[in-house]
C-alpha cells in the first residue's frame, strides 16, 4: 500500500512535471473561479430581491446551465473540427467582453439584460471545456499519466467550485456585485494569455470547418457514438444520474442557511461543502489503479445518498455542512467516468462525444435544480435534500443492476494495458 500511494504521488509529482497540462489545468482554474463567482453573485441577488424565494435563487444557478447544454450539444464539435487551443483561445475571449458587460449591467440594476448576457457568456464555455478535455490525452505523456491529470482536474473543478462560492460570500460583504463580475472577465484574459504562452498549437482532430448542418450531423455523431458502444454508453448514463446527485445540495443550501438564521458566509459555506468534499474525494480514487476504481464505481455512488437522506433531521447548519462535505466525498467515483469517457472513445470523435456527454450532465442538472427548488419551495429545503437522495439510491439499484460489469471491465484492461495500475 506505501508503495503504491509513493507511486501515484510520482505519478502527480510528473503531471507537476508536464507544463502543457499545468497549463491546462491552471486556465481552467482561473476561468472556472471566475464562472462560479459570477453565478453566485446573481443568485445572491436574486435571492436577496425576492425575499429569500428559493425556487427563484435555483432558478439562476439553472439558468447558467441552459446554453451550456445547447453548446455542448451543438457547439463541441468544434474542438474537432477546429484546432483545440484556437476554441479554447477565442472562448475566452468573448467570455471576457461578456462578462464586462454583465458587470455594468448589474451595476446598473439591468436585471433582464444580466440574466441574458450571463446565458450568451455561459454559450462559449461549453467549447471551450469540449476542446480542454479533448486534449488532455494529447497533452499527457501516458495513459496513466492522463489518468493522473483527470484526478487531479476534477478535483480542481471542485476547488472551483469552493473558492467560487466562497470568495462571491467574502466579496460581496466587502465591494459591490459590478466589481465581482469584472474580476471574473479579468480570469478569462488570464486563462487566454496562459494558454497562449504554454499550450502547444495542433491541427485540428478532424475535416476542418463548420457550419449548421454540419454541427448538427456531428451532435447525431457523437450521440449515436455513445448509444452504439456499450462501454462509453453505460459510462455516460451513469455520468448523467450523478448530475443530480452532484447539485442536490446547490439547489436549497442558500435557502437553507437562510431559514436557519445564518449569516451570508454561512450560507456559501454550505453551498461549498458538496464540492469541498467531492474535491478530496477525486484526489482520492485518482490515487486508484483504474480496475478498482470501476469496482468501486457503486459502492461510493450508494453511500453519497446517505448524508442526503440523514438531512431529514433538519440539523443545523454546521452539521449539514459536515454531512453535505461527506456526500461529495463518496462522489469521487465521478473522475472515474470522466476518465473512462474520454479514454474509451476514438480521438477524433472525442470533441462530440463530450459535448454530448456534458449537455446530457448539464440537462440533468437543470432538472435537479429546478425540481428540487420548486419542492423547497413547497415544503422545505431539507425535504428536498431527502427526496433527492431517496430517488437517487432507486435509480442507482436499477443501474447496477442494468450495469455491464464484464464489458467495462473489459474495455479498461484493453484501454489501459499494463498501465490500468499505477507502476
Amino acid at each position: 500500500m506505501t508503495r503504491q500511494r509513493a507511486s501515484s504521488s510520482a505519478q502527480y509529482r510528473a503531471v507537476l512535471g508536464n507544463s502543457e497540462l499545468v497549463a491546462l489545468l491552471g486556465a481552467r482554474l482561473l476561468s472556472g473561479i471566475g464562472d462560479q463567482l459570477a453565478r453566485v453573485v446573481l443568485a445572491l441577488y436574486v435571492l436577496e430581491r425576492s425575499n429569500g424565494n428559493a425556487l427563484l435563487a435555483a432558478g439562476v444557478l439553472a439558468v447558467s446551465y441552459v446554453p451550456s447544454t445547447f453548446g455542448f450539444a451543438f457547439l463541441g464539435s468544434l474542438a474537432d473540427r477546429f484546432p483545440r487551443r484556437s476554441v479554447m483561445l477565442w472562448a475566452d475571449l468573448a467570455r471576457a467582453l461578456l462578462v464586462t458587460m454583465l458587470a455594468v449591467a448589474v451595476s446598473r440594476d439591468a436585471n433582464m439584460l444580466a440574466v441574458l448576457l450571463l446565458l450568451a457568456a455561459e454559450m462559449f464555455s461549453a467549447p471551450a471545456l469540449s476542446a480542454r478535455s479533448s486534449l488532455l490525452p494529447d497533452a499527457a505523456r501516458s495513459p496513466v499519466e492522463y489518468q493522473a491529470v483527470v484526478g487531479l482536474g476534477t478535483t480542481f473543478e471542485q476547488v472551483v467550485q469552493v473558492l467560487g462560492f466562497l470568495l462571491a460570500g467574502v466579496a460581496l460583504g466587502v465591494t459591490s456585485a459590478g466589481w465581482v463580475l469584472l474580476f471574473n472577465a479579468l480570469t478569462f484574459l488570464i486563462s487566454y494569455l496562459i494558454v497562449l504562452a504554454f499550450v502547444e498549437p495542433r491541427p485540428a482532430a478532424a475535416a476542418a470547418g463548420t457550419s449548421a448542418r454540419r454541427m448538427m450531423r456531428d451532435a447525431k455523431s457523437g450521440l449515436r457514438t455513445i448509444v452504439k458502444s456499450g462501454d462509453i454508453r453505460a459510462v455516460v448514463v451513469l455520468l448523467w444520474i450523478s448530475a443530480a446527485l452532484l447539485v442536490a445540495t446547490d439547489a436549497v443550501a442558500l435557502p437553507y442557511a437562510t431559514e436557519d438564521g445564518a449569516p451570508p458566509w454561512a450560507a456559501t459555506a454550505l453551498l461549498a461543502a458538496t464540492p469541498a468534499g467531492a474535491a478530496l474525494g477525486a484526489l482520492l480514487v485518482a490515487r486508484l489503479p483504474m480496475e478498482r476504481q470501476v469496482r468501486l464505481i457503486f459502492p461510493l455512488a450508494f453511500a453519497s445518498t446517505v448524508p442526503l437522506l440523514a438531512t431529514a433531521s433538519e440539523p443545523p447548519v454546521a452539521v449539514a455542512v459536515v454531512l453535505w462535505a461527506v456526500n461529495g466525498l463518496c462522489q469521487g467515483y465521478v473522475v472515474t467516468l470522466m476518465a473512462l469517457s474520454m479514454q474509451l472513445t476514438p480521438e477524433n470523435r472525442r470533441g462530440r462525444v463530450f459535448g454530448m456527454a456534458g449537455a446530457g450532465f448539464n440537462a440533468m442538472a437543470i432538472v435537479g435544480l429546478v425540481g428540487l427548488g420548486a419542492v423547497a419551495e413547497r415544503t422545505s429545503p431539507a425535504a428536498a435534500v431527502v427526496l433527492a437522495g431517496a430517488l437517487g439510491l432507486s435509480i442507482l439499484v436499477i443501474s447496477a443492476w442494468w450495469w455491464p460489469h464484464r464489458q467495462v471491465r473489459s474495455a479498461v484492461r484493453a484501454t489501459f494495458g499494463g498501465t490500468a495500475r499505477l507502476p
